[in-house]
């Protein structure tokens, strides 16, 4: 009897060993295999960002691109990053329709020898339009307040490097 139940407490044994072995085995390949390294996180670019009072361009912003007269200045800065881009930004209300402010900056556009890249003017309270001229883009994004109904205009001029 005695050698039957230590036979018994053998194979409990034996048993314990192999699942303890098999466990020790799947965390290694867990540890290994499968287990994906854990990417690092993208670090975001410094951005400079420099208001400019609203009566005055931002640095480097074409003179010729349509600014409606009189219209409300909401934003006016100039951004820059490390990589060397540098952008000028203008954002105004606008008394135009969107579809009037979608018109008039792609004429400006293909009147002066940029290429338009993609335009926006299937959705409802929204029109987009860029161009690029040789290392400069540029992007007229016009919005309507669904709300308020009014117009802003946001153009943007990028210079990469």
């Amino acid at each position: 009897m005695d050698t039957s139940s230590e036979r018994k407490a053998q194979i409990k044994m034996l048993i314990m060993a192999v699942l303890i072995m098999a466990m020790v085995a799947g965390l290694w390949v867990y540890q290994t295999k499968i287990k994906k390294p854990q990417a690092q996180q993208p670090q975001k670019p410094q951005i400079t960002i420099n208001q400019v009072p609203v009566d005055k361009a931002p640095e480097k912003f074409p003179d010729d691109i349509p600014i409606e007269a009189g219209a409300r200045i909401l934003q006016n800065y100039n951004a820059s990053s490390p990589d060397g881009r540098f952008q000028a930004t203008r954002v105004f209300e606008s008394a135009q329709t969107l579809d009037e402010n979608l018109a008039i900056y792609k004429n400006y556009f293909t009147k002066n020898g940029w290429t338009i890249t993609n335009e926006i003017k299937d959705q409802p309270n929204i029109r987009y339009i860029s161009a690029a001229k040789d290392k400069t883009r540029a992007q007229a994004t016009i919005r309507e307040n669904a709300t308020t109904k009014i117009v802003s205009v946001d153009v943007s001029v990028t210079y990469l490097r």
